[in-house]
């Protein structure tokens, strides 16, 4: 199945999902461009200005590619049955079901998607956060980057790595020791 350009975004980095009965589950092999796999991001912020800085920030991620931007919990679910992505950046409230209920919801699925919550609390709400709804990570809007992007995604991929961890991944080590 070829996938069609989406908002000016490569083929590579979109795939249109099959309908429930033949679901596909998220993969980072198939989406590789070239040497590097293209991670599937959905965003979800209902304030405008934070959901474009959050679109921006994965646009400035090399291997991360934005497939959907939602601005409800609702409209989470939906769209993540569509665009199958491999990472949810979900704010913690929303209108409707706030993003702690929609991770819980999204985590369900036979395929569920790494989730990484973003917000303005503080990082022991964040960790509070993270254990309620079952996310990987909490991030504070204030210092979400690249960087911190980059980390959330390896750490929610290192073998062990218990929810939440934000260690420094290999990727960025190597780039903060030139």
């Amino acid at each position: 199945m070829t996938a069609p350009s989406v908002r000016g975004l490569p083929p590579a980095a979109v795939r249109v999902a099959l309908p429930p009965n033949g679901a596909v589950a998220p993969t980072m092999e198939a989406e590789g461009v070239g040497d590097m796999a293209v991670v599937r991001v959905l965003v979800v912020d209902d304030v405008q200005a934070y959901l474009g800085a959050m679109v921006a920030v994965v646009a400035e991620t090399p291997g991360f590619a934005v497939v959907a931007k939602a601005s409800s919990g609702e409209d989470a679910l939906v769209v993540a049955t569509q665009s199958v992505p491999d990472l949810v950046l979900m704010d913690v409230h929303l209108p409707g079901i706030d993003g702690l209920e929609a991770t819980r919801r999204l985590l369900l699925g036979a395929c569920p998607p790494t989730v990484v919550l973003l917000s303005t609390y503080d990082d022991d709400a964040g960790q509070q956060f993270v254990a309620e709804s079952g996310a990987t990570a909490y991030v504070h809007k204030a210092v979400f980057g690249p960087d911190r992007l980059e980390q959330a995604w390896s750490a929610a991929h290192l073998i062990g790595s218990p929810p939440g961890d934000l260690r420094t991944p290999p990727r960025a080590e190597a780039r903060a020791s030139r």
